[in-house]
């Protein structure tokens, strides 16, 4: 990052925190117009803040990229860095295979509304027993007694 972006970031950096602050301020003396300037003012500058940032990963990665490329020349198939990333590599694999073959959470969330379903007409036919069996025990009480 040269000295005029860096220059041009921390200036970004300040005035979105100053501009809100100063909306804020406009906001409470009922100053609407200077506190919707002060809003539009800071939204062009995070618009502008986040094209420097863009500017900043986008010279980090051209400088990652040159420097592993110049790396990579030197290189050879069998350096500790490169048996690293293979074995990354497969272990990521293996992680992906694990979750691959774990249920989904569809499928678990569908298994449990299935057991509620079955448990509420299990809990169901319980109660019905129940109010069927009061019913016999209580019926030959009651005709006895209209008799």
């Amino acid at each position: 990052m040269n000295s005029r972006d860096r220059v041009a970031y921390r200036g970004m950096l300040a005035v979105t925190v100053i501009l809100p602050v100063a909306g804020m301020i406009f906001a409470i003396f009922d100053r609407w117009t200077l506190a919707a300037m002060c809003a539009g003012l800071w939204m062009i500058t995070c618009a502008g803040l986040v094209h420097l940032q863009t500017r900043v990963l986008n010279s980090g990665a051209r400088a990652l990229r040159d420097s592993v490329a110049k790396r990579s020349s030197i290189a050879t198939d069998n350096s500790a860095l490169l048996g690293r990333l293979d074995s990354i590599s497969e272990d990521l694999a293996m992680v992906r295979a694990r979750a691959a073959s774990e249920p989904t959470q569809d499928e678990v969330r569908a298994d449990v509304v299935q057991l509620a379903h079955s448990l509420r007409r299990e809990v169901r036919f319980l109660q019905y027993s129940l109010a069927v069996s009061d019913e016999t025990t209580s019926v030959p009480a009651s005709a006895s007694e209209s008799n």
